[in-house]
């Protein structure tokens, strides 16, 4: 995942970097601000929840 993508996907989930950054259990949007940016590195483990975070709130929407 590039930081680019992770902006697009959570831009399409209609979710702010602070509720992503709360949903995966960060206390403060920087860490999201900092991946989309590509000045923080987005590791595997990181790459999981922040799918999963960001399908699991896509799925829900189409439901509604």
């Amino acid at each position: 995942m590039t930081p680019n993508e992770l902006r697009k996907m959570r831009l399409r989930s209609g979710m702010s970097q602070e509720e992503l950054a709360r949903r995966l259990g960060y206390n403060h949007r920087s860490t999201i601000s900092l991946l989309e940016s590509g000045k923080r590195y987005i590791n595997p483990r990181m790459r999981v929840g922040i799918e999963a975070v960001l399908k699991k709130d896509s799925k829900h929407d189409q439901l509604a």
